[in-house]
């Protein structure tokens, strides 16, 4: 009998890990007319809205009304002919502005008919040896940019002191700006240059820094950064302090934020294929005032003919950081592109970039 009750809980505890977070479908689906790279919401008096945007071929945002079940496309390509300048990012001001960010140092401000109310210079951050980034975001009461290091060396072959300086002055520089006026912009007084030596909390100073700008800027209160090299969350107040620094845990995937590489290992070409090896991390983050801090973690595993497999896991801590619930995302789900509107989460379906469907919260608990 002793031998049936281990059994029988074996089963339970395998039936348990395999349990999936499910979508909605019936509830919530949106085709939109193009595959979506980015997507932001937004909630505006009246309005519930949504924004897909795809920035390079298309160059083309969407706004689906939720109430409505209206789709208003906003085209861009007259706009960016005229300018001669390529996107990266977006972001919705209010009811009658969007924010566009560029790769030429620019950041535009259009009407959502396309026509441009405000062009604005950011050259001048090559003062502070940074340039703009992926994303920006604004929270209803500051924009915040992303910033990304400008190379120091020009020479054609980099040694190991070389690396080791531009990685020394790399983790000193800031990863974002916020500022609250476009007007006084070109006041460095006025401007606000945060996280500048994050990097230097997980990272030795032999490793390489590799990965593009990872944050999380969710509303006024709720700040967090995470890497693909740490298995940590840090979560900041809105004046960019630290509060709290999560240790993030599975019980369904492993090795959160094991992906490092020393400079060594990056200069040697035959070693290169460690970027490839498997590695989980946490891919999004944000706060739900209901069920506290939300986070996805993607797993992926390479298999031996060269493919990989990957695995998503949607996790809610409390606010104190202690993991709460956990389970696999349904493989039909793409966590590529997540839309978070207040603890409802639409993501796009595997293969299919031009459709969004609602995953239930509720499946969670």
């Amino acid at each position: 009998m002793k031998y049936y009750l281990i059994l029988i809980l074996i089963i339970l505890s395998c039936t348990s890990e395999k349990s999936t977070f499910t979508s909605d479908v019936e509830k919530l689906s949106i085709q939109v007319p193009f595959p979506a790279d980015l997507s932001v919401s937004t909630e505006l008096i009246d309005d519930r809205v949504l924004y897909f945007a795809e920035l390079v071929t298309y160059k083309q945002i969407v706004k689906y009304d939720l109430y409505d079940n209206e789709q208003v496309t906003i085209d861009l390509n007259e706009l960016l002919d005229s300018l001669n300048y390529d996107l990266i990012d977006f972001e919705v001001v209010d009811s009658s502005e969007i924010c566009l960010l560029t790769k030429n140092e620019r950041l535009l401000f259009i009407d959502h008919q396309s026509k441009l109310l405000k062009d604005i210079d950011l050259s001048f951050l090559k003062e502070k040896g940074v340039k703009s980034y992926y994303p920006i975001e604004y929270d209803g009461n500051c924009f915040h940019l992303g910033l990304s290091s400008y190379e120091y060396s020009e020479k054609p072959t980099l040694t190991m002191e070389d690396y080791i300086e531009m990685e020394r002055l790399k983790r000193t520089k800031p990863v974002v700006l916020s500022f609250e006026n476009i007007v006084n912009l070109n006041d460095m007084e006025s401007l606000k240059f945060n996280w500048g030596n994050i990097y230097n909390r997980f990272l030795k100073k032999s490793d390489v820094s590799t990965e593009g700008n990872r944050f999380s800027l969710d509303g006024v209160e709720n700040k967090y950064f995470h890497s693909i090299y740490s298995d940590t969350l840090y979560q900041y107040n809105q004046d960019f302090k630290l509060e709290n620094a999560i240790k993030i845990k599975s019980n369904l995937v492993e090795g959160i934020g094991s992906n490092k590489l020393s400079i060594s290992e990056h200069l040697d070409a035959n070693k290169k294929v460690l970027f490839n090896k498997n590695i989980t991390y946490i891919d999004f983050v944000c706060n739900s005032s209901d069920s506290g801090i939300i986070v996805f973690l993607k797993s992926v595993l390479r298999t031996e003919n060269g493919k990989t497999q990957q695995r998503m896991v949607i996790q809610e801590y409390n606010n104190n950081g202690q993991l709460k619930n956990e389970s696999l995302l349904e493989e039909n789900l793409n966590v590529r592109n997540i839309i978070n509107f207040k603890g409802d989460f639409y993501v796009q379906e595997k293969g299919h970039k031009k459709k969004f469907v609602l995953i239930n919260l509720k499946d969670l608990k």
